[in-house]
């Protein structure tokens, strides 16, 4: 049967048929790895670690997020001038994409904003606590190397 099935999709039907297995059993250890690891690694819930990483999913979130702060608020033409100067020589975000990014980051509960003045509309854009918590938790990871 292992003939058949070579490859990602061999591994994966590998992977499953050990952790049918029992504790112990030579299908249920990984050679080279420690079975204090895996129970290490089974500790972090990649699910809630994907949920809690899904605002900078997008290529142009957390250039957003780095340049918001809680107390100051930006301006959309300000982030953008920002952002695109820190991209020299590279793809530029466009006013559209930036529109839609901080409106999804806002509906997320990232971000929050202001409207300063109707006519002209004068909006501001300032950073919430889950956004805060979000870039110290990142920083605490690029941190460790």
């Amino acid at each position: 049967m292992r003939e058949k099935h070579a490859g990602l999709l061999g591994r994966m039907l590998r992977t499953l048929r050990g952790r049918h297995s029992p504790p112990g059993s030579p299908a249920r250890r990984v050679p080279g790895r420690p079975d204090t690891a895996r129970k290490l690694n089974r500790a972090l819930d990649w699910r809630a670690v994907q949920a809690q990483l899904s605002p900078v999913r997008h290529k142009w979130d957390l250039a957003i997020l780095c340049h918001l702060d809680a107390t100051a608020g930006a301006r959309p033409i300000d982030l953008l001038a920002a952002i695109n100067a820190e991209t020299a020589g590279g793809p530029q975000l466009s006013p559209q994409v930036l529109s839609g990014r901080l409106r999804e980051l806002e509906h997320s509960g990232h971000i929050r904003h202001e409207d300063l003045s109707v006519m002209p509309l004068l909006r501001v854009f300032y950073l919430q606590p889950p956004g805060q918590a979000l870039i110290s938790d990142l920083l605490m990871i690029t941190s460790r190397r």
